[in-house]
């Protein structure tokens, strides 16, 4: 749900019931723990069972705190108590070793991957091998930079400028380079680039010098996926419109 709506549990309440009342199959709902703080998570949890929600999906921080605070895991813990249907555990799920640490503290029924997936889309393969004592895929550099190509031709329409293919693969490339080289330098790199050519340069020197080597599970500490510049997110929304 819009995370405004966290400090009106009586809206909240409305909508739910209009939706569950017009939803004859699963009815899932994706929430933060509160808007600016708490004080509504328990009074939004009770409207959760009141309407016969299938599966909560929560995110353990208030909406103010971002990306970049603590995640809560104790109140998804405590909503796993709470509430009747199924708990998914979502924030700072950054590989299968942390889902595992996560479902363990929650006690959740799973857990939800946003971010992590962007940087690396093996994880969810990742994650059933590890939760079944399976040997772990590690994909290489390499195999990273045939990801960069895939995610590359979704841009390569002949519509669509040099200048926003490069800033729409820069927004995932913040990404993917927590995991490339322990000083950031790929991420330095990579966000100066002004051309395709010097993009994939950059690629090709950081992902194929060695590409034998493992790509890590974790991103590199200290190492932070920066948002765009503004005018990277006006030349991506244009780029997007243009593809629609």
């Amino acid at each position: 749900m819009g995370g405004g709506l966290l400090r009106d549990p009586a809206q909240v309440n409305r909508i739910l019931s209009e939706m569950r009342n017009a939803i004859s199959g699963l009815f899932t709902v994706k929430m933060r723990i509160g808007f600016a703080d708490t004080s509504t998570f328990e009074p939004i949890l009770d409207l959760i069972d009141r309407h016969r929600i299938d599966l909560l999906s929560l995110h353990g921080r208030t909406v103010k705190e971002g990306y970049h605070s603590v995640v809560h895991y104790d109140y998804i813990a405590q909503a796993v108590q709470r509430v009747n249907c199924p708990v998914l555990a979502n924030g700072n799920v950054t590989s299968a070793a942390t889902t595992a640490t996560v479902l363990a503290q929650t006690g959740a029924a799973g857990v939800m991957v946003g971010r992590s997936a962007i940087r690396n889309p093996w994880i969810f393969k990742q994650i059933r091998q590890y939760l079944t004592h399976q040997p772990l895929s590690v994909p290489t550099l390499a195999d990273v930079r045939h990801y960069i190509d895939l995610l590359y031709q979704t841009t390569t329409a002949s519509t669509v400028a040099e200048r926003s293919r490069v800033n729409f693969l820069k927004k995932y490339l913040n990404f993917i380079g927590q995991s490339v080289d322990t000083e950031g330098g790929f991420l330095s790199a990579m966000r100066r680039a002004q051309t395709e050519t010097e993009l994939f340069g950059i690629c090709d020197r950081y992902l194929l010098t060695h590409p034998e080597l493992p790509f890590a599970q974790e991103p590199y500490p200290g190492i932070i996926a920066r948002p765009s510049c503004e005018t990277e997110r006006q030349e991506t929304s244009q780029l997007e419109a243009l593809r629609t």
